[in-house]
């Protein structure tokens, strides 16, 4: 039998030049943790039959370019593990990034364990809403997304996980009509239907969730227009954006709401990705 070491090497051999193959190292270390093994300290140690078999099974639909998270049928975000499959995108980690900021903002918005209505729109997994009620038990959160599988992938997550959350399906903000929120997150589709994407993009992930019309603000539009039917006093709100849209994002958002002040934050790799402002009802 072979050590894990030795399938690794075995793994890398069969991988394409244009392959990423550390995600074979990855996907190893998920399998053993699952076994409560630290692949780390048994590099040398013969792997087990239960888990060369797997592993090699998983291998196979990755050099398919299948995303890893599929082959493991999870991703993690802000340290907690989310259910993910073909009707959801795959969490990135500059949305962990976004829910970052959000949780600053509402501190200093708010303060410390506000009682706050929150919507997070377009959910898909329910990445969002399920991380901000779980580091934030105070709130009141509802996801909305126009994917009935979506919802269902982002209840399951949110069961999974203890968490009290609501699920409403409709298309952007409609749902939340008739009501007033606090806070106000969305990840849209905002992909450009011209852009070319990765197999592993393009064949395994919802196009629903990835394409936002002809220049990728479709959906930013929609929201702003029906946004203020559901602003509260002070609102806060949060998007995040293609690392080139910021520009013309916030020209939408100032044509509706000249008043507000944007503000925009980068990402771990020096890019804009994330625009915030706050409205204001007198």
């Amino acid at each position: 039998m072979a050590t894990y070491n030795q399938t690794l090497k075995t793994a890398y051999l069969k991988a394409r030049d244009d392959f990423d193959s550390l995600v074979f190292k990855r996907y190893l270390v998920e399998l053993c943790t699952a076994q409560n093994i630290d692949l780390y300290f048994h590099m040398d140690d013969e792997i087990p039959q239960s888990i060369l078999e797997v592993f090699n099974t998983g291998i196979e639909a990755l050099l398919q370019d299948t995303p890893l998270a599929h082959v493991l049928g999870y991703e993690w975000f802000y340290g907690r593990q989310f259910k993910v499959n073909g009707d959801v995108l795959i969490p990135r980690p500059e949305t962990e990034e976004l829910v970052a900021h959000v949780l600053d903002r509402i501190e200093s918005l708010f303060g410390s364990n506000p009682k706050l209505k929150v919507a997070d729109v377009a959910c898909g997994s329910g990445i969002i809403g399920c991380t901000l009620k779980a580091e934030l038990p105070s709130l009141e959160v509802v996801c909305t997304d126009l994917s009935e599988p979506a919802l269902k992938v982002a209840d399951e997550n949110a069961i999974s996980l203890g968490i009290d959350v609501s699920f409403r399906q409709g298309d952007m903000l409609l749902p939340l009509v008739g009501e007033v929120w606090d806070v106000i997150v969305c990840n849209p589709p905002y992909i450009e239907l011209s852009e070319t994407l990765d197999r592993s993009v393009k064949d395994y992930e919802p196009h629903l969730a990835l394409f936002g019309g002809e220049d990728g603000l479709l959906l930013y539009r929609r929201f702003l227009d029906q946004l203020d039917q559901v602003t509260s006093n002070t609102t806060l709100v949060a998007f995040e954006m293609g690392y080139q849209q910021r520009e013309f994002i916030t020209q939408e958002i100032l044509l509706r709401f000249p008043e507000v002040q944007v503000e925009c934050e980068i990402d771990l790799n020096g890019k804009e990705r994330m625009l915030f402002f706050v409205t204001k009802k007198p």
